[in-house]
């Protein structure tokens, strides 16, 4: 969970840095990147709800802790960046960078409270005699078979630096490696106009320039 949340971070902060620096010509395709990102997180929330927190006898337990991180805290603000984002794809002359930032400053906090939190409560399962990496790995194919493989899930592969923590999770997500290659060089390039503004390059690694802040952009 923790690597997924790193992932959504760094959407968050390639879309933040890069909001106020677009050229008009590549608004749409900006803000496709950004409901592709709003997508994604959407559907790992309702990964969790179906896989991590399943009709059991410890649902009690696990909905107590959720409860407690404050989830709805930033649905409002992801519902008025999802509208921010259709209103600039229908007309994208309206696009506003300084309003979309501060759609992202106005739920930021309780945002990063939740996703820097959470694993940590779900840790403190490990009392109950909790599985964890079962079901974080059913967790994990729940969501990957959720996604659009050309239009949400290029998301997990432009922001997941493989050489995080010197490459102890370069087999993350646990998928055959041409299975992997062909999502992130095939479905990947269908859109490439759009994960050109990830923080993560083809090859899984950090980016040393985010798209639109290139000196030569």
């Amino acid at each position: 969970m923790a690597l997924v949340h790193n992932i959504i971070i760094r959407g968050w902060n390639s879309m933040f840095l890069q909001a106020r620096k677009l050229k008009n010509a590549d608004v749409p395709d900006f803000l496709n990147y950004c409901q592709a990102w709003y997508w994604f997180v959407v559907g790992h929330h309702d990964s969790e709800e179906a896989v991590l927190f399943p009709a059991s006898r410890r649902q009690r337990v696990l909905r107590v802790l959720w409860m407690r991180m404050s989830k709805t805290a930033f649905h409002h603000g992801l519902a008025e960046m999802k509208s921010y984002i259709e209103t600039g794809l229908a007309t994208p002359s309206k696009y506003d960078g300084d309003e979309f930032v501060k759609i992202f400053d106005s739920f930021a906090e309780a945002f990063h409270s939740h996703l820097t939190n959470e694993p940590l409560k779900l840790v403190s399962l490990a009392s109950y005699n909790f599985d964890m990496e079962t079901t974080r790995d059913a967790t994990t194919q729940h969501a990957l078979q959720r996604y659009s493989t050309t239009d949400v899930l290029p998301i997990l592969w432009y922001n997941l630096d493989t050489k995080y923590e010197g490459g102890i999770w370069e087999d993350f997500p646990p998928l055959p490696a041409p299975v992997k290659w062909g999502m992130v060089n095939v479905m990947g390039w269908w859109r490439s106009n759009w994960w050109c503004f990830s923080s993560c390059s083809s090859s899984l690694v950090e980016r040393e320039e985010l798209y639109c802040l290139r000196k030569e952009y």
